[in-house]
């Protein structure tokens, strides 16, 4: 059973999304419980998903019933971490992943020692950070890497285009400060004052109110490139793959600005298709490019030494094609069955059930949704 608590169409609902598909075949029957609806629970349905909750309050009692009435032997929170104590003092196996890693979210994991199986974290990044920051030892840290569908993110290998053309440069995100969205329109800013032919793309993830929107419009404007930026909002994933696969023909790139990634999943998602990545080297990164070789990567910040590597990806053919041979050898669908056998022995090696005792917690109503 997953529980988390918002259910949305992007971020780690992309990751649980994939795995259920993923494992579903293997016979792995999956339940889903979350606090709020954010659009994303249609997508779980249209993937598979049978079993999905919904309910914010009692969550507790909720949860210690629905666990106990469908016999689910193995839980993993996402969030409410605090519900680890009462489901693992019934024999469950209990597992806290954690994705983003603030100390606010990290620090309090600490205080659950004994009473999980694992800390779950997608890099070896965030198992130091987890390991420094809640002091759970190593060997009470399972890295699981993020994997995508490759049935939408893959590479066509299609000769690139050698006509004179505007050189697409795509940025994905929300528009929240730590995917540091201003640094990449200041970056896009260098570049036309250099001269150089380079088309600015935008896909953007809403989850704010306008006033967000009206802030990147006046920047660009600010800047002098609103003309020439290009802004889509809430992708589907096949129509984003689609565009970094168009991309990579037309000799583009994918720029990552970010001042935190825990594992970095866009940029796995551009690789997949052929689109080279200009990334700061934050986090996760620097696990999934190695600078000069499979990528090209600059410290946050660096608005300058960024643009500087933007131009080299897009108009410097040497360097480009260097790039491209090292992500040839990234062998991510190698580490995408590692990851999906990892998950499916974790959530085969089930324990006992829960006791009939019933826990003493306020009621609330709970809503199967589907």
């Amino acid at each position: 059973m997953t529980i988390y608590e918002n259910c949305s169409l992007g971020g780690i609902i992309s990751v649980i999304r994939e795995r259920m598909r993923v494992l579903q075949p293997r016979g792995l029957e999956e339940y889903f419980y979350f606090m709020r609806d954010r659009g994303g629970v249609a997508s779980l349905q249209a993937e598979g998903a049978r079993h999905t909750f919904l309910g914010h309050l009692g969550i507790d009692n909720n949860i210690y019933n629905l666990v106990k009435s469908e016999e689910i032997p193995c839980v993993t929170l996402f969030s409410h971490f605090h519900l680890a104590r009462n489901l693992k003092r019934e024999g469950l196996k209990v597992y806290l992943e954690l994705h983003d890693c603030p100390p606010a979210t990290v620090a309090p994991v600490g205080a659950l020692k004994g009473f999980f199986d694992k800390v779950v974290v997608p890099s070896a990044w965030s198992r130091d950070w987890v390991n420094a920051e809640a002091g759970i030892p190593p060997q009470d840290i399972e890295i699981v890497p993020n994997f995508i569908n490759t049935d939408i993110f893959y590479s066509e290998q299609r000769t690139p285009l050698s006509t004179s053309h505007p050189r697409p440069m795509l940025w994905v995100g929300r528009l929240d400060e730590r995917k540091n969205w201003r640094d990449a329109v200041y970056i896009a800013s260098l570049l036309k004052k250099r001269g150089l032919r380079v088309r600015p793309v935008f896909v953007l993830s809403l989850r704010y109110e306008d006033e967000y929107v009206h802030d990147f419009m006046d920047q660009i404007a600010l800047l002098g490139i609103d003309e020439d930026v290009r802004v889509y909002y809430n992708l589907s994933q096949a129509d984003l793959a689609g565009m970094m696969r168009d991309f990579a023909h037309q000799g583009g790139c994918f720029l990552s600005t970010a001042r935190l990634e825990s594992f970095g999943l866009g940029i796995v998602e551009a690789l997949a298709c052929g689109l080279p990545v200009v990334a700061s080297a934050v986090g996760a990164v620097p696990e999934h490019v190695v600078h000069g070789d499979s990528g090209y990567l600059f410290a946050f910040g660096e608005r300058v030494a960024a643009a500087d590597l933007v131009e080299e990806c897009l108009f410097v053919r040497k360097s480009r094609e260097r790039v491209l041979a090292g992500m040839k050898h990234l062998a991510l669908d190698a580490k995408r069955s590692e990851a999906v056998e990892q998950l499916v022995r974790m959530f085969s090696a089930g324990s006992g059930g829960l006791s009939d005792a019933p826990l003493d917690l306020p009621g609330a109503t709970i809503a199967q949704v589907g």
